[in-house]
């Protein structure tokens, strides 16, 4: 099952699914994951590692949107603060890449064309102080220029509405 199913997950079936991705749980995040609730917290974890190694393995964007098809409930995707995981998973790809000029422009545009990722989710992206993924400060300066296209694109075609 997927978050987002409607099924809150046990930390037995957690722990199990951190075990089979190769991930052994700490005793404080096991009590983190039991007082919070699993759903989020493995999704995250889940997410997050597959899009790191799907980016280094060199799957395209539409391997990634068709694993995410399968695999996540359509809903999980319509929240702003699950689509943040996602961009935070691309914004630590594009830190541990070293940050190459253009990458994060890129990863940003290609999960907004399958549309996985929306421009209140990069909104919320940007003004975001709490997230303490590394990376921030040259992952926003790196898309900066498209983003504000497409900020300024989207305002054009609400006022011809």
């Amino acid at each position: 099952n997927s978050p987002g199913a409607g099924k809150a997950w046990t930390l037995k079936e957690v722990e199990q699914g951190f075990s089979e991705a190769g991930i052994k749980l700490k005793p404080f995040e096991a009590r983190k994951i039991e007082r919070h609730g699993c759903g989020l917290i493995f999704a995250h974890v889940t997410y997050t590692k597959f899009i790191q190694d799907a980016l280094k393995g060199g799957q395209d964007i539409a391997a990634i949107k068709a694993w995410f098809d399968k695999n996540v409930a359509p809903a999980w995707l319509d929240s702003l603060d699950n689509q943040l995981i996602v961009i935070f998973a691309l914004q630590l790809h594009h830190h541990e890449q070293g940050a190459p000029k253009g990458l994060m422009t890129k990863l940003l545009k290609d999960f907004y064309y399958a549309d996985i990722l929306t421009e209140d989710a990069f909104n919320k992206w940007r003004d975001d102080n709490k997230d303490e993924t590394p990376g921030k400060v040259k992952a926003i300066s790196d898309a900066a220029l498209w983003l504000n296209e497409l900020a300024a694109a989207s305002s054009e075609s609400d006022e011809e509405e």
